[in-house]
């Protein structure tokens, strides 16, 4: 269950933003092309394409949370308004 406010959760999300930040400039371009098997995957991938995979999916969500925050302020401005 998330607890705290959205200032709390964006927070942290921005420090663990630059902490994988700060590790994955450390990567050589070597390791980011390397073929690793990833749990519960038959096929093998490459690092570069987990990061992205991860990446593309917390852009996802952080759109989705947008559009409910968007929501959520547009019904209370309504509201505030009647």
């Amino acid at each position: 269950a998330a607890t705290g406010t959205v200032e709390d959760a964006l927070d942290e999300l921005a420090q663990v933003s630059k902490g994988l930040a700060a590790r994955v400039e450390h990567v050589s371009a070597k390791e980011w092309g390397r073929a690793v098997r990833v749990a519960g995957h038959d096929a093998t991938t490459t690092p570069l394409d987990v990061l992205w995979d991860a990446t593309d999916t917390a852009v996802t969500h952080l759109k989705a949370a947008d559009a409910v925050l968007r929501h959520v302020r547009e019904k209370e401005r309504r509201r505030r308004a009647d």
